[in-house]
């Protein structure tokens, strides 16, 4: 099962001497997170950093730090800290992430990608290969047609008149709602154009019944 957290105003660490290190702090702190960032011995060398984040030398939080936070990203690749954060959190609800490295972490990067603001599209390979989940993520969002985003806001609508009305959701056709509204918008599409004498393109009154209750 893949998840979304919401970081809102959660403590996050992040600890490495590289540009990822930054790059995942800052994405961190763009999700709401207040995240101190370990970077070694050197500073960031860039104008400016997130509001968010706040900058620690060294590559060893102390341990009362890391189990405060919420979220724990290590970044280089380094064994003795990878392996001394997995004692310190073994057995604590803390998210531990040692880039993906099955032993000293317990849970794994999600690829996502964003095809409207409030749509996320996931892809995880369990740390196998992160790249791989990368390239799929950007093949599905692609995929995604304006068709889809006005389903997904007809939905939203919909869900929305449910709850208001005190009804259930679960107890909604969706497939058949889906059916209902993309029957109607292939139909839009053909206005104007060639006309067609085949019935299966044209919606049922069951279907239109679903389409007056949903508008």
């Amino acid at each position: 099962m893949i998840i979304a957290l919401d970081l809102q105003g959660t403590l996050s660490i992040v600890i490495g001497e590289t540009s990822e290190a930054l790059t995942r702090a800052t994405r961190l702190a763009e999700e709401g997170s207040l995240v101190t960032y370990y970077f070694g011995t050197r500073p960031p060398q860039i104008g400016s950093v997130h509001p968010n984040i706040t900058l620690r030398p060294g590559l060893r939080p102390r341990r009362r730090a890391l189990r405060r936070a919420r979220l724990i990203l290590a970044t280089d690749r380094d064994a003795r800290t990878n392996v001394f954060l997995a004692r310190v959190l073994r057995g604590r609800p803390n998210l531990l992430n040692t880039l993906d490295e099955k032993q000293t972490c317990n849970f794994f990067h999600v690829a996502t990608r964003r095809p409207h603001p409030s749509i996320s599209i996931a892809v995880s390979t369990h740390g196998q290969s992160p790249r791989f989940a990368g390239v799929l993520a950007s093949q599905l969002a692609e995929a995604v047609t304006a068709t889809d985003l006005e389903l997904f806001e007809r939905f939203v609508a919909y869900r929305n008149k449910l709850h208001t009305a005190g009804a259930s959701t679960m107890l909604a056709d969706w497939s058949a709602i889906e059916t209902a509204l993309r029957t109607t918008n292939d139909n839009s599409n053909q206005a104007g154009g060639r006309s067609t004498n085949d019935s299966r393109h044209l919606p049922t009154a069951g279907m239109r019944d679903l389409i007056s209750k949903y508008e």
